[in-house]
């Protein structure tokens, strides 16, 4: 659910003539780092024990959760409609 809210603000929010190239490099971003999850979670395995790993890996998830629920820049975000103004 909430990737269709970002990604409808985001499509909101990006002029008609940027919107293919913001996406072109969003999607790469995203391929690019859609590694380092699994990556760091073998790496994490190898190292400590698989109940540290867990633990590290729920503290990132909460401490990331954290992060969008405060972020001021998401709390302060414009409504959409005052974004869409058609013609």
């Amino acid at each position: 659910m909430t990737d269709s809210v970002v990604v409808g603000y985001r499509i909101a929010m990006t002029p008609d003539r940027l919107l293919g190239r913001v996406e072109s490099v969003r999607s790469n971003i995203s391929l690019l780092l859609s590694p380092l999850g699994p990556l760091t979670a073998g790496a994490l395995l190898e190292s400590v024990s698989s109940q540290v790993t867990v633990a590290v890996l729920a503290v990132v998830g909460l401490a990331l959760a954290l992060w969008g629920t405060f972020s001021p820049a998401i709390r302060k975000s414009r409504n959409l409609d005052e974004l869409y103004s058609p013609g």
